[in-house]
Parts: C-alpha cells; structure tokens; sequence
C-alpha cells in the first residue's frame, strides 16, 4: 500500500477544496 501516495492525494484534494 502506497500510504504515502495517498496522503499527498489527500492533501492535494483538500488544497483544491479550500481553494
């Protein structure tokens, strides 16, 4: 499992959103 791949989508998705 790529954890970490999914954190920096996660932190990516919320970037957007908060944008």
């Amino acid at each position: 499992m790529d954890t970490e791949k999914l954190k920096l989508q996660r932190s990516s998705m919320d970037a957007e959103k908060m944008k």
